[in-house]
């Protein structure tokens, strides 16, 4: 920048030496005005920029640095819509953000707990241990996908904040597990069990006719203790024929 010396006027005794100094202070305030620019200028002061004169445009890239930024001086009316775009962010956390976010189509959310209600039920559930989704009906009933039971996932299923059942492959085959009862039931069509091997049950005392109240086991006993007697009474004739024929 090119520097302006102004003359001394200390000790100025006569009219042409005061004429002579007003002529170099005119001279290089007319070269001051014609040649004013950014380059010039040290320091300007807020009170002397006119409202909307200075638009992105005039400014120089990372010429406004956030340290040179007053507290409170950028505030939402001030930024246009769409003026910040996602490449212009670089922030280490947003806790201190709480807002309707509207609608999210991409990206990528890590370690979060996601709810889709705050503080009411029913409601869904999402965290990144534990239980890493559940879905409430309320506080104590619920059902929940454990991350790890035991090496494997489960879906457990809560009532009254006790464990009821579980579904989960800890056998390497599927599990069905019902804590204190499992009722299989078909409404309107037939109940069937396939299976390419063989239906396993404990044993013939674990089936239950709820129409007798019997066990398989108690029936298939009846039928042994019949034929049995059966078996008896047969010989008990036979004999007796055998006595009437003679010999």
């Amino acid at each position: 920048m090119a520097q302006v010396n102004l003359p001394n006027v200390d000790g100025l005794t006569t009219l042409d030496q005061v004429k002579n100094a007003l002529g170099i202070v005119n001279k290089n305030l007319t070269w001051l005005l014609n040649n004013l620019d950014t380059r010039n200028i040290n320091e300007l002061n807020a009170e002397v920029i006119i409202a909307e004169s200075i638009t992105a445009g005039k400014l120089a890239a990372d010429s406004v640095q956030t340290e040179n930024l007053q507290a409170g001086a950028i505030t939402t009316e001030k930024i246009d819509a769409g003026a910040v775009t996602a490449d212009k962010i670089t922030v280490g956390e947003l806790s201190a953000i709480t807002a309707n976010l509207g609608k999210m189509t991409a990206g990528e959310i890590f370690g979060a707990y996601i709810a889709s209600r705050e503080a009411a039920y029913p409601r869904a559930e999402l965290k990144s241990s534990g239980d890493v989704f559940a879905a409430f009906y309320d506080a104590n009933n619920y059902i929940a996908v454990e991350s790890d039971y035991s090496g494997v996932p489960s879906l457990n299923f809560f009532q009254g904040g006790t464990l009821k059942g579980r579904l989960d492959n800890l056998s390497s085959i599927m599990e069905m597990v019902g804590l204190g009862g499992l009722i299989l039931s078909a409404s309107g069509g037939d109940l069937e069990l396939n299976a390419s091997g063989v239906v396993k049950v404990l044993n013939w005392s674990k089936l239950y006719n709820d129409t007798t109240n019997r066990t398989l086991q108690q029936d298939l006993d009846s039928i042994d203790s019949n034929i049995v007697a059966l078996s008896s009474l047969y010989d008990d004739l036979n004999a007796r024929v055998t006595a009437l024929e003679g010999p």
